[in-house]
């Protein structure tokens, strides 16, 4: 659903709240929203760009419709709870957003925006992402919510910072002119309906510039229905962006919620929020039905949570004025009424099947269920959609006082139904762009219907959708409860995902295909690799899996002839079945404990890049994991003798064995052990080990983790601010200069030159160090357009009778990419030694 409701409870992985009506508060924030016309889009560019506190205020408070429209999903960014990057890493993020919006109690929205990582400035961004594009889907998101007021996060000056966030600032500024030219856009019109709509107010972010509000809302302001302000709510919801590293304190008492007023069409409103703005219902229907529709507001205004004597008639006589088409506005004025029709009607309904996964050309039985808690006889309809569609007739029963009635609805899955996948995932990005294309209808909505919803309407009230849930027991937490999908009988993963191997190697590369069922039902067939033409490959393999024995591992070999040069070649895995079914699929679901679970398929396909790459005296190599780390999977595909370490290795375990240790990317954040047990790793230097630190934040440069001062800033000594603004070089071709071309780093065992700092992706590096000890020697100067040279991209120093290496290049984005240059860098720093 595009505007969440505050009815549902948020179904994560751990024991959920099972069927409810949302009790006193769901009515209580649905009266909230009934009797008045008032409506507020806020634009940025990320996943927690957003000012929570603001949406928290305008929807709780003041009891409007308000959403974000967040340009990205925050793909471009790190994950610090687990490994998906890129694509998957914007899944995540976007259950996290929706996550949020459920307790806020605003929608979402996003725009074909790519986030390809950080960007210092306009020019950047805007050559990535076409700005007339850009421009078109907030104007298509503002003329479809139609609000009567923007909020731009931005201001779309380099004050922004981020290019991303100046680009954001740039069209919400540009959009609010532009959404209501008709001579803007005239497509919108033509192929998607959408009229020009002028919102009547203008307003910018002072969360970073108070001095410049014109407008400060109290979000210190106790919910009566939650027990908390809305400042706390908030400070929830921001909680929920994990991946990002976004936790909050939920603090109490007053708070000062500010906005700046940029442009206002009415003239008259500058002293408050909606001042100026007709916000009565009459604003949404025909002049001649508007004193009936402000009649019909001032009622509805009246309406108490424990009296709602009178709503079911008032919603009547509402849709008289504005059926059969009503307006959006007028449309979530019915959609609010029926909810709180539905939720204080002692009525307590639920949809259930049998499965959490739908096969194709299968049926599948969903079970609606409704009890009246009530002392009266209560009328209940209940009906079933399929993949957006109403395809099933209704269930309708009078239901005696206390009592419960169910019926059971065989609904048939198409052939044709495809997996269920975010359909911002289902078309390749626009050629050169960072720009997602998407399939008509489905546009700027966070992910497209659930394949099964059910509709509830009690009495002469509208319909109230849900999703359709498969719910089970488990022992030790209780009840759990998972959305349905639409899934293949068969997953087919192919491993590694991008094998690296030296372009003269000849013999053969394993790839490992696992089979895991996903059908309640026994499935049987072979399995084989496709490889380039000349190649060679084993014969097809027979699998055979039961609901008993659900996955299976088979490794298959590729060998690459003689002759081939070095590049990027394909190798496909293909399931067959005895039915002669083909299986072409990886089935994987994002799911964390604060997230929806979310199925995402891909196909199954790894990526054999040969390169010239040397590991002649790397050794053996101990690896700290880090944050969404997959650089130890890429080395072993180089045969690499890496052992991954844990807690007790690193506090109590031979370190001596090893000839390196390598500490992954933002390692001293998620692992305790890291911090307590650093001082190990000096030692291990000291007699006479390679120490390699990725790139990490501010925690281990404030902790002095490293043998000698780094900093983040100019200064080694005295105060260091709370939040410091980390060097970067965010141009993945940014120049390269060797400040030691004869170092060893650069020689043994990859003589390196120009071409390794070719195809790198998204960046070189983040998070260098600014000033260091003069123990340190950097080893590289890199710099974005325009910018100072910078040094601390790559520092070594030597510690007793080893080497300890510090280095913010992006390698956990550039090794699982299969980026050649970065790879042999890489090894060529594993084989370091005094």
């Amino acid at each position: 659903m595009l505007v969440l409701s505050l009815l549902g409870s948020v179904r994560g992985n751990g024991q959920q709240l099972g069927p409810s009506t949302g009790g006193f508060q769901a009515v209580d924030q649905g009266l909230r929203f009934l009797g008045h016309h008032k409506r507020i889009l806020m634009i940025g560019a990320h996943p927690d760009d957003e000012d929570t506190e603001f949406l928290t205020v305008a929807v709780r408070g003041l009891g409007a419709e308000a959403a974000y429209l967040a340009l990205t999903r925050g793909e471009g960014g790190q994950n610090l709870i687990g490994p998906e990057l890129g694509d998957g890493l914007g899944i995540l993020r976007t259950e996290e957003l929706l996550g949020a919006r459920r307790l806020d109690g605003a929608g979402q929205f996003f725009s074909r925006a790519f986030d390809f990582g950080y960007s210092k400035g306009l020019p950047d961004t805007w050559s990535r992402w076409p700005p007339d594009s850009i421009l078109k889907d907030v104007v298509r998101v503002i003329r479809s919510y139609r609000p009567q007021i923007i909020v731009s996060v931005f201001s779309g000056t380099p004050r922004d910072g981020h290019g991303q966030h100046q680009a954001a600032g740039r069209a919400a500024h540009e959009a609010f002119e532009a959404a209501g030219d008709p001579g803007r856009f005239p497509e919108l019109a033509a192929e998607e309906g959408l009229q020009p709509w002028t919102p009547q107010k203008l307003y910018r972010g002072a969360r970073f510039s108070p001095e410049a509000a014109t407008l400060t809302l109290d979000g210190g302001v106790l919910d009566p229905a939650v027990g908390q302000s809305f400042l706390q709510i908030a400070m929830r919801g921001r909680s929920l962006h994990r991946s990002q590293d976004m936790g909050q304190l939920q603090p109490i008492g007053p708070s000062a919620v500010r906005v700046t007023l940029v442009q206002d069409r009415t003239g008259a409103g500058a002293e408050g929020l909606f001042q100026g703005i007709d916000t009565t219902l009459g604003s949404m229907v025909a002049e001649g039905q508007a004193a009936t529709a402000r009649q019909i507001g001032v009622a509805l205004g009246r309406l108490r949570s424990w009296d709602l004597t009178g709503l079911a008639a008032l919603r009547a006589e509402f849709a008289t004025l504005v059926e059969p088409n009503p307006p959006v506005a007028a449309r979530d004025q019915l959609r609010r009424m029926d909810q709180v029709l539905l939720a204080a009607s002692g009525v307590l309904c639920d949809a259930l099947t049998e499965t959490a996964r739908l096969l194709p050309g299968t049926s599948v039985p969903v079970t609606l269920s409704c009890w009246n808690s009530t002392t009266s006889a209560v009328a209940v309809t209940g009906s079933i959609r399929m993949l957006g569609r109403q395809g099933v007739l209704p269930w309708r029963a009078t239901l005696a006082p206390g009592s419960l009635g169910s019926a059971t609805i065989v609904v048939a899955i198409p052939a044709s139904a495809p997996p269920s996948t975010p359909y911002f995932l289902a078309l390749e990005k626009a050629d050169g762009m960072a720009l997602y294309q998407w399939p008509a209808p489905t546009r700027s909505v966070p992910f497209e219907t659930a394949p099964l919803e059910a509709g509830f309407a009690v009495g002469e009230a509208g319909t109230v959708w849900r999703e359709v849930e498969f719910r089970y027991n488990d022992q030790a937490i209780g009840e759990v409860r998972r959305p349905v999908v639409v899934a293949p009988a068969l997953s087919v993963e192919l491993s590694p995902a991008t094998g690296l191997a030296a372009d003269g190697e000849r013999q053969a590369r394993d790839f490992q295909v696992t089979l895991r069922l996903l059908s309640p039902n026994p499935l049987s067939g072979r399995v084989w690799l496709e490889v380039p033409r000349g190649w060679t490959t084993d014969s097809a393999r027979p699998f055979a899996l039961e609901p008993s024995r659900a996955e299976q591992r088979i490794t298959l070999t590729a060998t690459v002839p003689s002759g081939v040069p070095p590049g990027r070649y394909p190798i496909h895995a293909v399931a067959e079945d005895a039915a002669a079914g083909r299986y072409l699929l990886r089935v994987t679901t994002v799911a964390y404990p604060h997230t929806r679970p979310r199925q995402w398929t891909t196909p199954a396909t790894a990526e054999l890049v040969l390169a010239p790459l040397r590991t002649d005296g790397v050794g053996r190599v101990g690896y700290l994991r880090g944050a969404a780390d997959q650089i130890p999977e890429v080395l072993r595909t180089l045969g690499l003798d890496l052992t991954l370490l844990g807690a007790d290795s690193l506090a109590r375990g031979d370190l001596s064995r090893f000839d390196v240790i390598v500490v992954g990317p933002r390692a001293y954040e998620i692992d305790p052990a890291l911090t307590e047990w650093s001082g190990r790793l000096e030692t291990f230097a000291r007699a006479g080990g390679t120490v390699l630190v990725q790139y990490q934040q501010q925690s281990y440069f404030r902790g002095g983790f490293a043998p000698f001062a780094l900093s983040l800033t100019d200064r080694l000594d005295g105060p260091v601010p709370a939040r410091v603004s980390a060097p970067r070089v965010a141009e993945e071709k940014a120049p390269v200069r060797l400040l030691s071309p004869g170092h060893p780093a650069f020689q043994q065992p990859n003589q390196l030159d120009a071409g390794d700092w070719d195809d790198w992706i998204q960046e070189r590096g983040l998070y260098f160090a600014r000033a260091w000890a003069a123990e340190w020697e950097p080893l590289l100067e890199m710099a974005d357009t325009g910018e100072d040279p910078l040094q601390g991209a790559l520092l070594v120093s030597r510690v007793g009778s080893g080497l300890y290496l510090y280095t913010g290049l992006s390698f956990f984005r550039q090794l699982p990419a299969g980026v050649p240059g970065a790879t042999r860098l890489l090894l060529n720093l594993l084989a370091l030694r005094p």
